[in-house]
């Protein structure tokens, strides 16, 4: 995703500053000065730090970067500048050189390589592809960074400049360890190298020893170990949790092991295996399937035949089977209401129930045994945690307990439909989020409102929890980390924009022409003369193609595009949701509503109130 923080780059940049200073030129059909609105470039330096203008018309070179409207400048490129007609090359340091036509003609189609039409493709650059970028050029003992910790050869570099030495070469961080290697020779002029790891103060945890060592996709810390071909796993520690004598390793809980492909289950404490595929009966027809699992979630693994499930594997090695009859699944060793068949089932048991889907009646939960515990009657179900998932009958929302028991207030009134709160979400760490009257709160498994619904969006909710964690846990420089949490603040620099966080420390050089302040987690800017939305992170993540924008409010922004587009509002996810089609004086949504005008010609305009509902924005 394209960022706007370049903090890590070493590179120059040439932003275009669309329509950026006023001239006066001569027009000989007018045979006056006319009054032109011309471009300008800002040349931002990522190493240095350091911005600079340059007062032309137009400026390129030979590596476009589509979404930021900008160019890449490479060290030792010349690059096209023209003004009032005349053409010059310049390069990084200022210099200036004559204009060269074929070297004009060489980057413009190196920028551009589909380029059609020469004088329209800087204004129409949606229709090209983004060119890539090509690679950092960096220093030559510098391996990796991690943050502000980095590795030099055999040297881990602290953030305040400490210095451990390693007795071993430094291949590369994961999380709070190195990888490191040594040269092996088997005897004749071959060598080969062996892996180990160590922590960032130097000390070795684990000898080099190892084909190969990779950083484990499991839920837990793990490292994957490779020895003559074989994997095992070892934890951040140095401890081997598994000996390399595997063919792959899955997955893993800390407990037990999908190993070789999803075939086996293993206990890690004794290395037994606990379950393996090849003890399901297989179906008529599926003598040459293999059945595999997939990943542990919550004690439970599911079982599969190609993509389609077959039954839940518990941690302990008991096999609950899935059977399917004209495309409606059952569990055969149902000890009641046998009867009962679903469409859909889900991937994985929560708090002991797993969530099912009947066509005719809705969705709902079944236990181990099959037995409906949760009628099948919810428009939507989530799955359980803290013994508590959210649900949705009708348009309403609430929570029920792992008996189906619907509850509202204090977990002790019951009704048979939810309607405390307009919206809800599902509970993290015993804690959800709830929404009434377009403002949020939160409340925990018990629905008692530890904060009651006074934030006006979810963003500065979730910021406050973080807060309160932050306090209660008592975190070392605690102070100091909830600055982090805050959005980064907007500031002009002359006439351009950019984005500092709380401490000062620039976060997006001044290299906007426009550029908003952050309003649930999101901020307009202008780049190349259209607006989009950038996140916190300093991600683009609605592309700029708006003619202008405004602020989000309850989850909605303003827009503009000329043209059939007109006024519309968009979601987060860039989407058009709310036209505003005849209607004027158009705002932010406040209370789920906008005040605002029926347009009529040689009338006055009518008032008129629109909401979200009414438009079929949920």
């Amino acid at each position: 995703m394209v960022s706007l923080n370049f903090s890590g780059s070493k590179d120059v940049y040439i932003f275009t500053l669309n329509k950026f200073r006023k001239v006066y030129r001569w027009n000989n059909r007018l045979r006056d000065e006319e009054l032109l609105i011309v471009n300008s470039y800002a040349i931002f330096d990522a190493d240095k730090g350091t911005i600079k203008l340059l007062n032309y018309e137009e400026v390129y070179t030979s590596k476009y970067i589509s979404e930021l409207d900008a160019f890449l400048w490479s060290q030792g490129e010349l690059a096209v500048a023209r003004e009032n007609g005349r053409f010059v090359l310049i390069d990084i340091e200022g210099n200036f050189y004559p204009y060269n036509a074929d070297y004009d003609a060489k980057i413009r189609k190196s920028a551009f390589p589909y380029q059609i039409d020469f004088k329209s493709v800087k204004w129409n650059t949606s229709v090209f592809p983004p060119i890539p970028i090509t690679e950092k050029t960096v220093e030559f003992d510098i391996i990796e960074k991690n943050d502000k910790i980095r590795i030099e050869s055999n040297r881990i570099i602290l953030e305040d400049g400490t210095v451990n030495e390693v007795p071993y070469q430094l291949n590369s961080l994961i999380g709070n360890v190195a990888i490191c290697y040594k040269h092996v020779s088997d005897g004749g002029d071959w060598k080969h190298q062996l892996y180990g790891i160590c922590d960032l103060r130097g000390n070795i945890i684990c000898e080099p020893k190892y084909t190969f060592i990779y950083e484990a996709k499991m839920k837990g810390d793990f490292l994957v170990v490779v020895d003559n071909h074989k994997c095992g796993l070892l934890d951040y520690n140095g401890k081997e949790l598994i000996p390399a004598l595997y063919d792959h390793i899955d997955d893993c809980d800390g407990n037990v092991a999908i190993i070789n492909h999803g075939l086996k289950l293993i206990d890690i404490k004794n290395q037994i295996v606990i379950f393996s595929t090849d003890e399901i009966i297989k179906e008529e027809g599926d003598e040459n399937v293999e059945y595999t699992m997939e990943k542990i979630i919550d004690g439970w693994i599911r079982v599969q035949r190609y993509r389609s499930p077959i039954g839940l594997v518990k941690t302990d090695g008991t096999f609950y089977s899935f059977r399917i009859k004209d495309n409606r699944w059952w569990l055969p060793n149902s000890l009641s209401r046998r009867g009962k068949k679903y469409n859909h089932m889900g991937n994985t048991f929560h708090d002991g129930l797993l969530p099912v889907y009947d066509i005719s009646r809705g969705y709902g939960f079944i236990d181990v045994n099959g037995d409906e515990i949760v009628e099948c009657k919810y428009n939507e179900i989530h799955a359980f945690e803290s013994g508590r998932a959210k649900v949705r009958y009708d348009v309403d929302f609430g929570y029920i307990n792992t008996k189906g028991c619907i509850y509202v207030k204090n977990g002790l009134e019951e009704i048979e439909i939810p309607s405390k709160y307009d919206w809800a979400y599902d509970f993290d760490n015993g804690v959800a989020i709830v929404q009434k009257d377009q403002q949020f709160g939160c409340v925990d498994i018990y629905l008692n409102e530890i904060i009651p619904c006074v934030f006006p969006n979810k963003i500065d909710l979730e910021k406050a929890l973080a807060k309160i964690k932050l306090i209660n846990d008592n975190t070392k420089d605690y102070c100091k980390k909830i600055k982090k949490i805050e959005s980064p603040l907007c500031f002009k620099k002359e006439k351009l924009y950019g984005y500092k966080d709380s401490e000062g420390n620039i976060l997006c050089p001044p290299v906007l022409i426009k550029a908003g302040k952050f309003a649930e987690g999101m901020a307009y800017v202008c780049i190349g003369g259209k607006y989009g939305f950038i996140n916190e992170k300093m991600e683009l993540i609605i592309k700029p193609r708006f003619d202008w924008a405004n602020d989000f409010s309850e989850g909605l922004a303003l827009v503009h595009e000329r043209g059939i587009g007109g006024d519309f509002y968009i979601n987060k996810q860039g989407e058009s949701v709310i036209r505003g089609g005849g209607l004027e004086k158009l705002g932010p949504f406040k209370n789920g509503t906008v005040n605002c005008e029926i347009f009529k010609p040689y009338k006055d305009n009518d008032n008129y109130v629109l909401t979200k509902r009414v438009q079929g924005y949920q």
